[in-house]
């Protein structure tokens, strides 16, 4: 039976990938650093990946965040899964770039036998930066969530100098988002045990706006009601934390690995910048050269290998 615009199985998704806590328990050299030098360091790898502008310096940078996802042990795979979802849309942004973008040619496609379009090596350069800048900086935040529990996060920024009530509001926040999954994945799956035949599009919608709807009201009701929970057990405006952190010589070396790898990416990037005549490095421009004449080259071969197929 079919569900309402396949709700059901985005919410499962939602909820199963992007929304667990699995990792966090795990035992790895990433996972025993205490949290502050962890967010200290990610956000430097965030901080650098903004402020590069060779790709080659982004390609390093990305395969430093890949050497962390392995040395904490988490899989791969779902990790790949969780930093992806964002990007993608990204990609989706970032795709007319090279087509829209002035200067050097790259290829030309054509389009219906008499228009076409030029792909330019600046385009596809800043679509490559682009990207890759936003995938580092999601991956570094799923990093983090993933070898981290978030209480110890909030716990973190708050002993950083964070506002009390800052970091009292994400922490319920990110606690409720899985009770309101949960809430919302029951809804439609009541709504598909009593939905027979088949719906038109306007009307799924309907009900997905209907859904949507009575999930904000429920999410009214339920923050009243924690709330008043909350003051009958003594709130009174701080969550008291009984993790404690301590900054070791380990997690000081780790910290000091970090800031010079990414200090000297910095330095690099900007020595590249000076020492070149063109907008981008020559380098970079031969290697996607390269690439395109490689995939030009399978291409053809393709074409005549199915043509004499065909014949």
């Amino acid at each position: 039976m079919k569900n309402p615009i396949g709700m059901s199985e985005l919410l499962t998704f939602f909820r199963d990938t992007l929304l667990t806590e699995r990792t966090t328990n795990m035992d790895s050299f990433l996972h025993r650093r205490d949290t502050r030098i962890k967010l200290i360091s990610l956000l430097s790898i965030i901080i650098c990946a903004v402020m590069l502008e060779n790709i080659i310096f982004l390609g390093v940078l990305f395969i430093i965040l890949i050497g962390l996802v392995l040395l904490s042990r988490i899989p791969l795979k779902l990790y790949i899964v969780r930093a992806s979802f964002i990007p993608l849309f990204t990609v989706l942004i970032a795709l007319p770039l090279p087509f829209i973008v002035p200067g050097n040619i790259l290829t030309i496609i054509p389009v219906f036998g008499f228009n076409y379009l030029t792909v330019s090596f600046e385009g596809l350069y800043r679509t490559i930066g682009f990207v890759l800048r936003v995938w580092i900086s999601v991956g570094t935040a799923v990093l983090l969530v993933s070898t981290s529990k978030f209480s110890d996060i909030a716990m973190a920024l708050r002993k950083m100098g964070a506002p009390e009530l800052l970091t009292t509001l994400l922490l319920i926040t990110y606690r409720y988002i899985f009770l309101f999954a949960d809430e919302a994945l029951s809804m439609v799956q009541a709504r598909n045990m009593r939905n027979f035949g088949k719906e038109g599009f306007i009307k799924r919608i309907k009900v997905v706006g209907q859904m949507i709807g009575t999930l904000f009201l429920r999410a009214f009701e339920r923050g009243e009601q924690v709330y008043y929970a909350m003051l009958s057990r003594g709130y009174v405006g701080k969550i008291e934390s009984h993790t404690k952190l301590k900054i070791g010589k380990t997690d000081a070396a780790f910290l000091c690995l970090i800031f010079t790898i990414i200090l000297g990416l910095i330095l690099m990037d900007l020595i590249a910048l000076n020492f070149t005549t063109f907008n981008h490095s020559h380098f970079t421009y031969l290697v996607i050269d390269l690439v395109l004449e490689k995939v030009y080259i399978f291409t053809d071969f393709t074409r005549t290998f199915w043509g004499l197929l065909v014949v």
